[in-house]
């Protein structure tokens, strides 16, 4: 059986994930010593602590342990701080942070549209909120290639719970096997798809990721070839055929 849909991880796969984050921690770190006058080790000491809080309370399999908002109140009142109006302006600061800082990583937006222009499916599953992934999606400019959207917030749990991967194929009308996932963690994208039936394909990765080089996409410049769609060691034909 052929493959009839590609679907991506989003933060750290389409985009540089670590990059925004360390922008938006720096902003956050900035407005509490503008507003606060805290040295930047007590905020991040802090920060520090209110994730780990928020992770104790929430778990780690609900979309709602990403919650900016209510990290930062946490952090507001472990600081004794003001939680009004500081929590909603530090969230929103994050992540307009974050956002405005970010773009596609380098040859993604060809590969999309060679794959929408070839009849496959396309879509994104990923752990995280939903509004602030659609936001993302928005800012980074792919909508348009994206036919469907599952967030963990929505599933009830996070990858590599195979909901998430179920949920992908069941809104393309496909059987698990005829999906290809693309993410850039082993455990929760690559074992996670393969746990779920379809085929992984990891995307740079670690070094402790244990997955063979010719096995990973080190680039999306690489993948647009004469041949056709290389995705790792898989090829797929320009055309579905369908």
């Amino acid at each position: 059986m052929g493959f009839k849909a590609v679907f991506f991880d989003l933060d750290g796969t389409l985009y540089d994930y670590d990059r925004g984050d360390r922008l938006g921690k720096e902003a956050i770190v900035s407005y509490m010593k503008e507003h606060f006058g805290l040295d930047q080790d007590v905020t991040r000491a802090a920060l520090s602590r209110a994730f780990r809080e928020s992770r104790e309370r929430i778990g780690y399999d609900s979309g709602s342990t990403h919650n900016r908002l209510i990290r930062y109140q946490m952090m507001l009142e472990d600081l004794s701080l003001p939680i009004h109006p500081h929590a909603m302006a530090l969230a929103a600061l994050y992540w307009d942070t974050l956002i405005g800082s970010s773009s596609p990583e380098p040859g993604l937006v060809p590969l999309l549209a060679a794959l929408k222009a070839g009849g496959y499916v396309t879509g994104v599953g990923t752990n995280m909120t939903a509004m602030i992934q659609f936001r993302k999606l928005e800012a980074l400019g792919l909508w348009p290639y994206i036919d469907i959207l599952v967030t963990s917030e929505e599933v009830g749990t996070e990858k590599p719970d195979r909901k998430v991967f179920d949920w992908c194929a069941r809104k393309a009308g496909l059987s698990n096997r005829e999906c290809i996932y693309i993410g850039d963690t082993w455990g929760h994208d690559i074992a996670g798809a393969e746990n779920a039936g379809m085929t992984g394909i990891l995307y740079r990765g670690k070094d402790r990721d244990p997955v063979p080089e010719e096995e990973r996409i080190l680039s999306f410049e690489d993948c647009l070839r004469e041949d056709g769609i290389h995705l790792g060691k898989i090829r797929l034909p320009y055309h579905t055929g369908s």
